[in-house]
């Protein structure tokens, strides 16, 4: 409260003031205000630009060290040059070669079943053993 009194006062001092010089005077004065107004609001906005700009190089640079999770899954990459990633060669020798299709959709549905597969895979190896089925020496009946 005794801040906005205190502004009020100047408010009211200043305009009392204003009003006692004469027209060219305040004239002048306006002008001023007015510059002094307009050179707050480019350094604001040279100071925004610049916040801009460093954010956006900010996560540029954030960006430019991730590598392509494509690229890290399957070695390839269908963006290519294009890329906003990193494709590290390295990379590409020690990335998953099982897939069986690239362009398969991963639905819910496709990662339920591999799962069961694996599961169904799990329970044979531990029920009959590597070497018998190996071996071929029976057949194995699955009811769906």
């Amino acid at each position: 409260p005794e801040e906005l009194d205190r502004l009020r006062e100047f408010g009211t001092r200043r305009k009392e003031w204003l009003l006692s010089l004469e027209e060219r005077e305040r004239t002048q004065i306006n002008v001023w205000d007015w510059e002094a107004t307009r050179k707050r609001k480019e350094e604001a906005r040279r100071q925004h630009a610049e916040a801009k700009k460093a954010a956006v190089n900010s996560i540029k640079k954030q960006r430019d060290a991730s590598i392509c999770r494509h690229w890290a899954r399957t070695g390839t990459c269908l963006y290519g040059d294009a890329c906003k990633f990193r494709h590290p060669e390295d990379n590409a020798i020690t990335c998953n070669t099982n897939i069986k299709n690239l362009h398969r959709s991963r639905t819910r549905a496709n990662r339920t079943n591999d799962n069961r597969m694996g599961a169904f895979r799990r329970f044979l190896l531990d029920t009959f053993g590597e070497q018998r089925l190996k071996y071929g020496s029976g057949v194995v009946e699955v009811a769906a």
